[in-house]
């Protein structure tokens, strides 16, 4: 019986999320990590806080964070392998290690602080960094 138990390999269980955030949103360690499974817009009035140390992820392009009109996207410590798009909505993003683009489109407000960028890029239209 230890030989079979010896073989399981441990799986990591996923939180799925999608959809419309248009109020105040936590994603914390307690149920990461969070699987992007289609696209994520914050609109506004929506603020999505990702904690430190918590790990986002998607699989394919379509899977991302929409940042729309006054929607707030804040991520300290966090890891990425999801896209980010901003279309006028407010980011700021400290110390989080990105392995998905981060697309800003003009009227974006951004911050940008001590991030690391592996195997992706900032990709922009219209504002400057």
């Amino acid at each position: 019986m230890h030989a079979i138990l010896d073989q399981l390999e441990p799986r990591i269980l996923l939180t799925d999320v999608s959809g419309t955030i248009s109020s105040n949103v936590v994603w914390d360690n307690t149920a990461e990590p969070y699987n992007i499974t289609g696209v994520v817009s914050i609109q506004e009035g929506g603020t999505l806080t990702i904690a430190p140390g918590v790990t986002v992820t998607g699989n394919s392009s379509i899977n991302r964070i929409d940042v729309n009109g006054d929607g707030t996207l804040n991520a300290t410590g966090a890891t990425f392998a999801a896209g980010i798009f901003v279309n006028w909505g407010t980011v700021d993003l400290q110390s989080n290690t990105f392995q998905g683009s981060v697309e800003l489109v003009q009227g974006s407000t951004v911050s940008l602080t001590n991030n690391t960028f592996d195997a992706s890029a900032v990709i922009t239209v219209g504002p400057t960094l």
